[in-house]
């Protein structure tokens, strides 16, 4: 039999009184298996094997090449929108190290706490999606990586230590790391957040005229919840819709103390957060790396 000269790994020939099947393990190795159907046994093991990866060779080459440019095209614009992701993410994240925490540092806490409560609500909303967006585009360009035959969590442990596959798994791993280490953040944030709400500060500039106008009368200057309820808008407008800038100061004037103790925090959410931003753009690094091998 003459063996079509438009063979891909995971195609194979059909109505032939034999069959010839690139060996979808070495996609990058022209290597022909033979199989005789006449072994009744042997071609449904080798069937049954590639039912879901294979399929039939009658397609003309212009409809081989488009569905191979169509699929390189994918995975380009993948690559692009993962390592882009990455690292404008780790740029944003970084900023607040760099540029963010130093001003703040030179206000009273009564002007730093409403400022980086702002910045903690709309960095919940923005780095968590970049890094889980990024994260699921390097963990897909792995798995699409992976030889056809080999698409299975056994089969990304066997290949993993390849070039490629291995960097795209590290950099899935190194975007998405972010979520555990903010975790770890979580104590030095909730003191933050803690001492804005006792001072009357609040989320932001909407969520502060919301809640004047609410509890004025009950509460003379104090505000009804805790940092947790804080964190989740209990009694407060929706963080969802909420577009305005951050209050201008809390509604209490801060002490010399008080100070001193949100300069020291906010010195080490810089620190930690750099960290942050370290290991997400190392992981839009890797990924492209991972892109160019």
């Amino acid at each position: 039999m003459k063996v079509p000269s438009v063979m891909s790994p995971g195609y194979f020939c059909a109505n032939v009184s034999e069959v010839w099947l690139m060996d979808p393990t070495y996609p990058d190795v022209e290597k022909l298996i033979y199989f005789n159907p006449n072994q009744h046994q042997h071609q449904h093991k080798v069937l049954s094997r590639l039912e879901t990866i294979v399929s039939p060779i009658n397609a003309s080459p212009a409809t081989l090449a488009s569905r191979k440019s169509s699929t390189m095209a994918s995975t380009r614009a993948l690559q692009i929108l993962s390592i882009s992701t990455a690292l404008l993410a780790s740029g944003g994240i970084a900023s607040l190290s760099l540029f963010s925490v130093p001003l703040l540092k030179s206000q009273p806490a009564s002007r730093s706490l409403p400022l980086t409560r702002w910045l903690f609500s709309r960095g919940s909303h923005i780095f968590p999606t970049a890094a889980l967006f990024s994260s699921s585009g390097f963990a897909y360009l792995a798995y699409s990586a992976l030889p056809p035959a080999s698409r299975s969590f056994a089969g990304l442990m066997k290949h993993v230590a390849k070039a490629r596959i291995g960097l795209y798994v590290a950099a899935a791993a190194l975007t998405i790391s972010i979520g555990p280490f903010t975790h770890f953040m979580l104590p030095t944030n909730v003191k933050l957040i803690k001492m804005n709400e006792a001072l009357g500060g609040t989320r932001s500039a909407a969520s502060a005229v919301y809640r004047e106008e609410k509890y004025e009368q009950q509460m003379a200057g104090e505000w009804p919840r805790g940092a947790d309820e804080s964190v989740n808008g209990d009694d407060d407008v929706s963080q969802w819709w909420d577009w305005s800038g951050p209050q201008e100061r809390t509604r209490r004037e801060s002490s010399k103390s008080q100070d001193q103790d949100v300069r020291g925090l906010l010195e080490s959410f810089g620190k930690m957060n750099g960290v942050r931003a370290g290991l997400m753009g190392m992981g839009g690094i890797v990924g492209l790396f991972g892109a160019l091998v």
